[in-house]
């Protein structure tokens, strides 16, 4: 018996991607409230399109989305053997067609990008990012930082995150620091401060290593959020108020078990 994909899962997953890309490509033709606009080149407005389910890369893209999500769940529990086997194959065989098609098809990528945007499971959607995110072009790059420059959901800003966070472009480097200074949401902050730790760590160029430091040493000033505050001190390497120093560890057995070298006393001088 072959076990496939949920229908109404699946099913649930369009018609949810269907009503949140029309919703995002109408909060789009509103001006912008988010940071200032970035430089490098324009990224251009969405026309009304067939839904991105519907082309291959949208549809591979959702069915992997689905998934991912079915793999997470399992990893809790025991699955049968061959159930197990069947999703592991339908994944291999899925991010194999989507990568074949994001390096052939030029509306991949976009389709790509906005159906992950849309979605709820942003865990699985990451998942999926970092399966793909190395064949990225540039197109997609400019529409990930224009969602994570004006989106309307955390959840779409964070996955405009993870697409960017192998990119090195200088535009890409400064959504990144837009988002970790400014955003309104902490786990897209954290997760832009992140990237931008990955990325220096990657290495980047001088100036970008000195935008990278700044854009931290603010946040660990200013940074409303205290978990967040905290990884960006630790980042900073600045003292963390309130930690105490860990005890310097104890001495071993060994260590104390050692002698101590008695010194000879003085003896007194014979008599003559």
């Amino acid at each position: 018996m072959r076990y496939g994909l949920g229908a109404l899962g699946l099913a649930l997953l369009v018609a949810g991607a269907a009503v949140c890309r029309s919703a995002r490509v109408e909060v789009r033709e509103r001006p912008s409230v988010g940071p200032p606009a970035l430089s490098g080149p324009p990224v251009s407005s969405p026309v009304p399109l067939e839904p991105a389910v519907a082309r291959p890369a949208g549809d591979r893209a959702l069915r992997l989305v689905h998934l991912l999500g079915e793999l997470e769940k399992s990893s809790g529990s025991r699955p049968a053997s061959d159930l197990l086997t069947v999703l592991q194959g339908d994944e291999a065989r899925l991010t194999g067609e989507l990568k074949a098609l994001l390096k052939t098809e030029p509306q991949a990528w976009r389709d790509l990008t906005e159906l992950l945007c849309c979605l709820d499971d942003v865990p699985a959607s990451l998942k999926l990012v970092h399966r793909v995110r190395e064949d990225m072009d540039a197109e997609a790059e400019g529409l990930a930082i224009e969602i994570l420059r004006s989106g309307i959901y955390p959840g779409a800003r964070q996955v405009a995150v993870g697409l960017l966070q192998g990119r090195e472009s200088t535009e890409s480097r400064a959504a990144l620091i837009s988002a970790a200074l400014e955003d309104t949401d902490r786990v897209v902050r954290h997760a832009a401060l992140l990237a931008l730790a990955q990325r220096k760590e990657r290495g980047t160029g001088s100036d970008g290593a000195v935008a990278i430091d700044e854009a931290i040493r603010r946040l660990a000033r200013t940074e409303p959020d205290l978990e967040v505050r905290t990884v960006a001190l630790r980042l900073s390497g600045e003292a963390i108020p309130g930690e105490v120093s860990p005890p310097p560890p104890p001495r071993s057995a060994r260590f104390r078990s050692l002698p101590v070298a008695k010194t000879a006393e003085p003896q007194p001088p014979s008599p003559k």
